[in-house]
């Protein structure tokens, strides 16, 4: 009875703390929906079971004993380079590419996607002209279309199609310059892998029978002791990307937890404006018997109950933030992230808020022991 005068000003009480509680759960709950898509298709985020990278071409010898044990096996070979772009048979314009060739069924696990649909397939056919493929980004900006052609060093490929979802990227400069696909072959035939060329050699091994991570790299080091090679596994672009999630969510959670601590010094600012319009009701109260605690107990029970309010209401709020951002970007997603509510991060950032929300409460509160 004693809120019914109040109820507008306490609802900015409650208010003031559900930002910052969405934040929060929007925030630790999309990290815990990503890290269970990158733990359940850590495979498809490299493509085989172990990438071997190297500044050096692999040698024959090195390539046998490789393969000796491996179900399959793809080359590859990247390295960027300007390629030339015509339209109509005249040139439009030529930017830096990050050039792939590849030889083999790469990827082994995840498939890539293109327009037109076997636009991927027609390029590692063997028995095809050849060609390349490019992202639809560049199509956009040279006005080329599928059909037109492209020169790379002496030699002109006919654009295939376009990749909508790559293959996992082998190379960090692939972040700074466009990707660009096309069969091994046709990149030597280029002409441009010379000795001073800024090329790198990846060999993707796909195992035969379950085999540990930690296992198969061993296996390499111990059986060419003197290789400068860099060793990646499922496991190992699983880990990185974790990482990377980590120092994304950290950088986000400080931002949550800012929202949050404004918000809590407004639970403290309406708390107190409230007890200092309610002190004459306190002071009747106190005359006709109340004891302090009780007087004090009246109104610490409001600030819990809109406390508690403000907090399953932010949590509602971030639990509908995490499945609209996953709806809207999962065709940009390098994984599959199902759309479910983390139950357990949202009982976690309530329960915090609401604590912080309580005791941000309390210093404004311990007047009410104070009126006589």
């Amino acid at each position: 009875r004693d809120s019914r005068s109040q109820r507008l000003r306490l609802l900015v009480f409650s208010l003031a703390i559900v930002s910052g509680i969405a934040a929060l759960t929007a925030i630790y709950s999309l990290k815990a929906s990503v890290e269970k898509g990158i733990s359940s298709e850590a495979k498809s985020l490299l493509g085989s079971d172990l990438k071997i990278s190297s500044k050096q071409e692999i040698s024959g010898e090195e390539l046998a004993g490789l393969t000796a044990n491996a179900e399959n096996f793809s080359l590859e070979t990247s390295f960027p380079t300007i390629m030339r772009f015509r339209s109509n048979q005249q040139e439009s314009g030529s930017r830096l590419m990050q050039m792939r060739g590849i030889e083999g069924e790469y990827p082994f696990y995840g498939k890539v996607e293109t327009r037109p649909a076997d636009a991927w397939e027609k390029l590692q056919t063997s028995g095809s002209a050849g060609g390349v493929l490019l992202e639809p980004a560049v199509l956009d900006q040279f006005g080329v279309k599928v059909g037109d052609e492209v020169e790379i060093g002496g030699m002109s490929l006919r654009i295939l199609g376009v990749v909508d979802k790559p293959a996992p990227r082998s190379s960090r400069f692939s972040g700074f310059a466009p990707e660009a696909y096309v069969r091994l072959a046709d990149l030597e035939r280029a002409g441009l892998l010379g000795t001073k060329s800024m090329a790198s050699f990846t060999l993707h091994l796909k195992m035969a029978g379950a085999v540990s991570a930690a296992d198969l790299k061993e296996t390499v080091r111990e059986d060419f002791p003197e290789a400068v090679w860099r060793l990646e596994t499922p496991e190992d672009r699983r880990e990185n990307l974790g990482k990377a999630l980590d120092n994304f969510q950290q950088f986000l959670g400080l931002i949550a937890l800012a929202s949050l601590a404004l918000g809590a010094i407004g639970v403290a600012g309406a708390v107190h404006a409230h007890i200092t319009r309610r002190i004459p009701t306190v002071a009747i109260l106190r005359c006709l018997g109340c004891p302090g605690h009780l007087a004090f107990g009246m109104y610490f029970a409001q600030a819990i109950a809109l406390g508690l309010f403000g907090a399953l209401l932010g949590a509602g709020l971030g639990i509908g933030m995490q499945m609209g951002l996953i709806a809207a970007f999962q065709e940009q997603l390098p994984v599959s992230v199902a759309a479910v509510p983390e139950w357990k991060i949202a009982a976690q950032t309530t329960a915090m808020g609401f604590a912080v929300c309580c005791g941000f409460a309390l210093l404004p509160l311990m007047k009410i022991r104070e009126i006589s």
